[in-house]
């Protein structure tokens, strides 16, 4: 296979799993739900093997970046060319899966490689109007070019990106040698600055998490829940305002 699909999931949340399978059930992709890691499962040596920091204690947030490894780690192992990942809140545009195959089709004429491919908009961050090019997709990320994020750049969340393979042979190269400090988003942002794997963002986006735009309450304690409306209505402004830029 060309691309794989894989959700980022928990065991005690059935009610994320049928809302996922409802999002993936007219795709082509073949999907596997990452259900290893839940935070009873991590033990001391999956622990100290794969973090550092902050980040080497039991936690909701290691275990979210544990499964995000252990995707990669499949896709070494089995030599997958494209890994499309999810976490278990996201929502699809219709035109979802053509904008994917678009994407790639792109990617491969481009000779981009060692790539992250944000295709949400959760951080309400677009290309700017200004470097839009028609018949083109997909935006290489300048360091600085988006206020937020970490170590000059900013992932737009992780609940729905490409990754090629690789980009995940140095993901994992980086965390076997210096482990990972960090939460998935920072730690995504702090490769890219450190030259380690490239970002990139689609345009249009084709996808949202649901605990960012209103539609999902956060599974993390103590996440704030943003209203629907306000979601939509920053939406809307952003859009106008990067268009403009």
């Amino acid at each position: 296979m060309e691309i794989q699909g894989y959700i980022i999931h928990i065991k005690n949340a059935p009610e994320r799993k049928e809302h996922m399978l409802k999002q993936i059930k007219n795709l082509s992709i073949p999907f596997n739900f990452v259900m290893e890691g839940d935070r009873d499962e991590l033990t001391p040596e999956i622990i100290s093997s794969n973090f550092k920091g902050d980040m080497a204690e039991v936690c909701g947030y290691t275990s979210c970046t544990y499964k995000h490894l252990l995707v990669f780690r499949e896709m070494i192992k089995n030599n997958i060319p494209y890994g499309l990942i999810f976490e278990n809140d996201v929502f699809l545009e219709k035109n979802f899966e053509t904008a994917v195959f678009n994407a790639l089709k792109e990617v491969k004429e481009r000779n981009i490689t060692n790539f992250f491919l944000s295709l949400e908009d959760s951080f309400l961050k677009f290309v700017r109007g200004s470097v839009r090019k028609k018949g083109r997709t997909v935006y290489k990320v300048e360091k600085d070019e988006y206020t937020g994020g970490f170590n000059g750049y900013i992932t737009r969340a992780c609940g729905a990106f490409i990754v090629d393979l690789e980009a995940a042979k140095s993901i994992i190269k980086e965390v076997d040698t210096n482990k990972c400090g960090m939460v998935t988003d920072w730690f995504y942002a702090y490769l890219a600055g450190e030259h380690i794997i490239d970002l990139y963002y689609l345009h249009p986006t084709i996808a949202s998490q649901g605990t960012h735009n209103g539609k999902m309450r956060s599974l993390f304690p103590g996440v704030n829940h943003r209203p629907r409306w306000s979601y939509l209505i920053q939406r809307a402004y952003k859009r106008l305002l990067w268009r403009l830029r």
